[in-house]
């Protein structure tokens, strides 16, 4: 961290030389530059996903897990777009509108409190992976009963999101409120670097197999055709809708994981005492980028899905009245009111 002071909390005590350090890093012009255009994402992404909650929630017709599940994910992209929207304006404001350069520290609670949520917001997404995962192969085992029998599930599994984010955000409470005067509300201490690294590489890999799970099961919902009732038909379609979109959203959590994890490897590895540490590690911060296309591809999703789910239930109920299964439901239809004649003609 080039732009931090360790074991200090009173900004008037760090020495004036070091603050005119931090403060030639805090206004380089790449540094202000990188955190504009991540100001800019999440500013827009914050407004693309109120957008596509207040438009699509009720237009795309989808199980309540799910949508619980869906729900959340751009519930906890908006409290990061949010968060970080208003550190980086406060950031801004001190970098380009107080002279005094030993006062560009953000304050102690301002720092915790956006850190931490900055951070439980992007643990939230990175988790909220698997529990889709879990929702859509138990969607797809009982897809003769989800309808009926999994009401709950939804509720379930965001009950166990909530409590792994809380639990994983206070095993670093220890770091967030350590004795340092930060500059930014992403940094973290140099003693929770191997931390860091190691949740980078559990999230890469466990986004590359959630990636490859939703892919199989798309697969396998499109192409298993012998379900016995026209209600598992419609869910298994549906099924295969809700996998295509959640490839949709890990192929771009994957992609911004990838660049970034990779990125601040390279960047601890070589670069961990340039004095550009810090903007170095602002240009390539994928969240705000990641948030905001995530809206974006949503909705083209839903508006290109809504043409071909309409077209499939079409083709399903066509089956349904066609040749030797539509004659047997013609005759189960015939025999349904024959035998309710027969009692009043009695």
């Amino acid at each position: 961290m080039a732009a931090a002071v360790a074991n200090c909390s009173d900004p008037d005590s760090v020495p004036k030389e070091t603050c005119f350090q931090i403060a030639e890093i805090l206004r380089n012009p790449l540094y202000r530059t990188a955190q504009i255009v991540n100001l800019v994402e999440s500013v827009a992404a914050f407004l693309l996903i109120v957008f596509c909650l207040c438009r699509y929630r009720r237009k795309i017709t989808i199980h309540q897990n799910i949508e619980i599940l869906l729900a959340t994910l751009f519930l906890a992209c908006l409290c990061h777009a949010a968060v970080y929207s208003v550190s980086k304006v406060y950031q801004l404001t001190l970098s380009f509108f107080v002279e005094d350069p030993c006062h560009l520290f953000l304050p102690r609670p301002f720092y915790i409190v956006t850190h931490t949520l900055i951070a439980s917001s992007n643990l939230c997404t990175q988790i909220i992976q698997v529990m889709m995962i879990i929702e859509r192969i138990v969607a797809t085992v009982r897809v003769d009963t989800y309808e009926t029998q999994c009401p709950l599930l939804g509720a379930m599994l965001v009950t166990a999101l909530l409590l792994s984010t809380m639990f994983l955000t206070a095993g670093e409470s220890n770091h967030t409120f350590a004795n340092f005067l930060m500059t930014n509300s992403l940094m973290t201490t140099d003693s929770s670097i191997e931390k860091v690294s190691t949740a980078f590489a559990v999230i890469f890999v466990a986004s590359c197999i959630s990636l490859l799970i939703n892919i199989s099961l798309y697969y396998y919902n499109s192409r298993h055709r012998k379900w016995p009732t026209l209600s598992s038909r419609y869910q298994a379609l549906e099924n295969a809708s809700i996998s295509a979109m959640l490839c949709v959203i890990s192929t771009v959590q994957l992609t911004t994981i990838a660049i970034y994890a990779f990125s601040m490897t390279y960047l601890r590895l070589k670069l961990h005492h340039d004095p550009m540490y810090d903007p170095y590690k602002e240009c390539f911060y994928m969240v705000p980028l990641c948030t905001l296309i995530l809206p974006v591809a949503t909705i083209a999703f839903i508006e290109r899905s809504k043409r071909k789910r309409s077209q499939g239930i079409k083709s399903l109920v066509k089956m349904k009245a066609s040749g030797q299964e539509g004659w047997k439901n013609y005759s189960a239809q015939l025999k349904q009111q024959w035998e309710s004649f027969l009692p009043r003609t009695a």
